[in-house]
């Protein structure tokens, strides 16, 4: 598998080819840095091989592979990522992923011999000491600090001296003219005996 790392530093766009026809000596997991292949164009193929597990999600970048993505004949389980899926659109020629694996079904129960379908052992709800309380030391407890006797304003304080009275509203020299009645009357309507005109 290191060779199949080694191609990640070293972009190309030709093929990764695990053997045709033949079972080959590839085993493990797909490694997620096969993703990184990003200008890889075609022939993704490691069908026919001895690989286990889940597909990574990263296979996803391979968005430049239009022709043969093979994973066909493996051991592989879980379902196929949707990432990976999605580039089944782009593939034009032998999009051949799910034939001789075993998508749908757990790793745990397809290949029980690598994988668990144990459920991991919870917490326990008693806190287990890490050392006996014979070997704590003890810690030390700091008392209050006193309060101060005096407090400190954050505010002014009010003085027990009243400050001096407001100044009064100076006043001008020329007086401001009141206003008085006028001693012309006001005329006063009267009636007329003469009568108006209707039209």
């Amino acid at each position: 598998m290191q060779n199949l790392l080694d191609l990640t530093s070293r972009p190309s766009r030709a093929c990764l080819f695990s053997g045709y026809g033949t079972r080959s000596s590839l085993s493990s997991t797909i490694p997620t840095q096969l993703g990184k292949l990003k200008k890889m164009t075609y022939r993704f193929q490691l069908g026919s091989s001895q690989l286990t597990g889940a597909v990574p999600s990263e296979l996803g970048a391979l968005t430049g592979v239009t022709s043969n993505f093979e994973l066909y004949s493996n051991r592989l389980c879980n379902d196929v990522p949707t990432e990976v899926q999605a580039l089944s659109s782009g593939v034009n020629n032998a999009w051949q992923v799910t034939t001789g694996n075993d998508f749908g079904t757990l790793c745990c129960e397809a290949l029980q011999t690598h994988y668990s379908c144990s459920p991991t052992a919870m917490p326990s709800a008693t806190p287990v000491p890490t050392r006996s309380p014979a070997t704590i030391a003890p810690t030390m407890t700091l008392a209050p600090t006193s309060v101060p006797t005096t407090p400190v304003p954050t505010t002014p304080v009010p003085t027990p001296v009243p400050t001096p009275a407001p100044t009064p509203i100076p006043t001008t020299s020329v007086p401001t003219p009141v206003p008085t009645t006028s001693s012309v009357p006001t005329p006063v309507p009267t009636t007329s005996s003469v009568p108006t005109p209707v039209p």
